[in-house]
């Protein structure tokens, strides 16, 4: 069967070692029955042979639109919502930044997409003030963050609508969806990477390269 990997990523081929499936029902006043099960199978990977446990779960009163139970499903190890950069370990451990960035990631494989939203723009202003010192207020930092080049306009606007995300899910309960999640993530590495890696390796690539030739 296939299922997602969190090594080898979704719709990856599997092996069912083991399943397992307990299910009960109940006559209500004798007049109709609800009914419930849990299925566990033990999957392993036929690309890198990691083992999991995926357990499924319905009730038949809760369905969907067309009348069909849902089945809620959940793995353990969790399912990873989106893998963690390669560059991440090129970072500090005990930098703040670093920490805040794992927590982010280990919000989105626990499912809680509120808290990543957060994170991304927890870790979007401390980029800010650590680049230029805290000028008091986010707004007054974000304008900072322009004025010195850090960003364009056309980048502000972008920024904006990822820092929006974060103060929906603070500030009025919102739960953002997964492409949203991801519009801010991509954002936030990117950000992340430019002004911390790519700045660095760029100016060590460059050493060697032998100069422009000027006309004698």
């Amino acid at each position: 069967m296939q299922d997602h990997c969190n090594h080898c990523g979704p719709g990856v081929n599997h092996d069912v070692v083991y399943k397992f499936t307990k299910s009960d029902s109940e006559v209500i006043k004798s007049q109709f029955e609800i009914c419930w099960a849990d299925i566990f199978t033990v999957l392993k990977c036929r690309g890198c042979n990691s083992v999991k446990i995926k357990h499924e779960d319905w009730f038949s009163e809760d369905t969907d639109d067309t009348g069909n139970p849902i089945v809620n499903k959940r793995y353990y190890p969790s399912a990873i919502f989106r893998k963690t950069p390669t560059w991440l370990g090129s970072l500090d451990n005990e930098w703040h930044i670093t920490k805040l960035l794992k927590e982010i990631y280990s919000a989105l494989q626990n499912d809680a997409p509120s808290l990543a939203a957060m994170g991304v723009r927890a870790v979007l202003e401390s980029v800010m003030i650590d680049k230029l010192g805290d000028q008091g207020t986010f707004s007054k930092n974000l304008n900072k963050f322009l004025e010195e080049g850090y960003i364009s306009k056309t980048q502000l606007v972008i920024f904006k609508d990822a820092l929006e995300l974060g103060h929906a899910s603070i500030h009025r309960g919102y739960i953002p969806k997964a492409d949203q999640v991801i519009f801010a993530l991509d954002l936030m590495e990117s950000i992340v990477h430019h002004l911390y890696l790519l700045e660095a390796q760029a100016k060590s690539s460059v050493k060697g390269i032998p100069p422009k030739l000027t006309n004698q």
